[in-house]
């Protein structure tokens, strides 16, 4: 997995897709999560940046414009640009039976290699 990067597939599981976490993003979760005066630990990454969330996955409905089928038997598709989110099934990323969460500067680490302070 690369540094603030999330991977999955689409529908059809043919297209790996990569979402950026940009640094406004990551500014935003960071400023978040300064103000959660009611935990009193924090986790930290092995790079020693402070924990700001999980890295969570939200299925969406991209809408399709319309379609070709290819020599090969695929579709290319052209799609409407508007994606319906469907945010009750949000879930947290795990990778090889770990969750997967975020540091201040929107690296991506493993529940194993944090540590928590306080």
């Amino acid at each position: 997995m690369g540094a603030g990067s999330r991977r999955g597939r689409d529908t059809a599981g043919t297209h790996p897709l990569v979402i950026r976490v940009n640094d406004t993003d990551t500014a935003a979760l960071a400023a978040t999560a300064e103000k959660e005066p009611s935990i009193p630990s924090w986790l930290h990454a092995p790079n020693g940046k402070r924990i700001v969330a999980s890295s969570d996955l939200v299925p969406g409905n991209a809408f399709i414009a319309s379609a070709t089928r290819n020599p090969d038997g695929t579709f290319e598709i052209e799609w409407e640009g508007e994606t319906k989110m469907c945010w009750d099934g949000q879930y947290t990323e795990t990778h090889r039976g770990q969750r997967v969460f975020i540091d201040e500067d929107g690296n991506q680490w493993l529940e194993k290699k944090l540590a928590l302070a306080s």
